[in-house]
């Protein structure tokens, strides 16, 4: 059995993810929580496997870093409404155990919950290929063009005419 709190700021969203994780007789549902009060107090009562946890909840890098420290055992999943480049920017920062959209279908929810918990890693399907765009835009910082052997050649020569030596830049 999987022991999970779930944590958000709003409770119609723990509503909505309680009624899709109930029929699953492999996951408990610990402790719903609004703050990080009641993480807290969850981890302290109860033994707890995984902590699905709310991206824009107030104070989640801190939770993060904290149950990492205090907590290693302890798997953490967030989850957003919607992937946008704040999101996207909080997971290549914090590098949760798994990240979920909050409108996932009860499959997705069950998958990530299982995954996480025997393999320590899950990504909601398209998620992942994107962390890897951002994470390529925000390296690179222009993209890369490349140049045909006569684009090479025709890039080569001087403001005069004279074909410049290539430098490894070019070769």
């Amino acid at each position: 059995m999987i022991c999970i709190v779930i944590a958000d700021a709003y409770l119609i969203t723990i509503e909505g993810i309680v009624a899709r994780l109930q029929d699953n007789p492999a996951i408990a549902i610990e402790r719903i929580a609004l703050n990080i009060d009641g993480i807290l107090s969850a981890l302290e009562e109860k033994k707890i496997d995984i902590v699905l946890i709310a991206y824009d909840l107030p104070k989640c890098p801190q939770v993060l870093a904290m149950l990492s420290a205090k907590y290693p055992q302890v798997k953490v999943i967030t989850m957003a409404f919607k992937i946008t480049d704040d999101y996207l920017s909080f997971l290549q920062a914090h590098e949760p155990h798994g990240c979920i959209m909050k409108n996932d279908e009860p499959e997705v929810l069950h998958e990530a919950m299982q995954q996480v918990y025997k393999f320590d890693f899950y990504y909601t399907p398209g998620l992942e290929r994107l962390l890897h765009e951002y994470q390529r835009k925000k390296t690179v910082g222009h993209p890369v063009i490349n140049l045909t052997r006569k684009e090479k050649e025709i890039l080569s020569f001087d403001g005069t005419g004279q074909q410049q030596k290539p430098d490894s830049a070019t070769a």
